[in-house]
């Protein structure tokens, strides 16, 4: 089968030309557009890019390609460059079926919804939540799976996603207490990092807010805005760790007469 190197030798004229005329550009002279039109009728070529044309136009082999779309550090900087600019000048798109054959990967990671007990509640921290973590794996070759879950116990999705292979790992929020996603998930040696915590579930990856953290800046705001009384300074004190009587230029709550 012939390449876009080949068609574009057989023309006579430089790949990106050979490139631009099966793309259909009207900047080429005429006489170049006839030739290239020519040799891929005579080839019974239709414009599909592959790896070989990238390492065919950026003048290395298709396994300093491979190294440079897999991100190995092997690659020296200047021909890491000369790889990405033909990826980018020919618009060279990988194969994601054949990758995940090849590695067993599918670049997917899983993300369970559920019905909440009020549908008509809408929980915006997990639709940013859910956002954040799809550009975070985009940005990492890799995409969100998200799929229907009628609860937190129920782990039918997750078993048909594995045994399919169709996910390389799962997010989890939403937890409940001992959630049994968690440990199913641990049974069964497949990767997943949690959103929140689960008290009583098995040990496992965890990203969470820092609720302490919060709502200590929360009541420095207020100690800072607000005339509290010293009893209430006292005790904040006590269980923030923190002498809020350093305050001593607050302004009092409104309708409170200045002492």
């Amino acid at each position: 089968m012939a390449n876009l190197k080949q068609i574009a030798d057989a023309a006579q004229v430089a790949m990106l030309t050979a490139y631009a005329v099966l793309r259909g550009n009207a900047a080429v002279p005429d006489a170049e557009r006839a030739r290239v039109l020519a040799a891929a009728a005579a080839h019974s070529y239709s414009l599909n890019i592959t790896i070989r044309d990238v390492a065919a136009l950026a003048g290395v082999s298709v396994g300093t390609v491979s190294h440079v779309l897999n991100d190995s550090p092997l690659t020296k900087p200047d021909t890491r460059d000369r790889v990405l600019q033909a990826i980018s000048d020919l618009g060279y798109r990988r194969n994601s079926i054949a990758r995940g054959l090849k590695s067993h990967q599918s670049r997917l990671i899983g993300y369970g919804w559920h019905s909440a007990e009020d549908p008509i509640r809408r929980n915006a921290l997990l639709d940013r939540f859910l956002y954040d973590i799809a550009q975070a794996a985009e940005a990492r070759g890799y995409h969100i799976l998200t799929f229907a879950q009628a609860d937190t116990s129920n782990t039918l999705g997750y078993a048909e996603l594995i045994q399919s292979a169709r996910v390389d790992g799962f997010v989890l929020s939403d937890l409940a207490y001992d959630d049994p996603r968690v440990a199913f998930l641990a049974s069964q040696d497949v990767p997943f990092v949690m959103f929140g915590e689960s008290p009583g579930a098995p040990p496992a990856p965890t990203v969470d807010i820092d609720g302490c953290l919060g709502m200590r800046l929360a009541v420095e705001h207020l100690a800072e805005n607000i005339a509290l009384p010293n009893t209430v300074d006292k005790q904040l004190a006590e269980c923030f760790g923190h002498d809020l009587t350093r305050y001593s230029a607050r302004r009092p709550v409104s309708g409170q007469q200045n002492g």
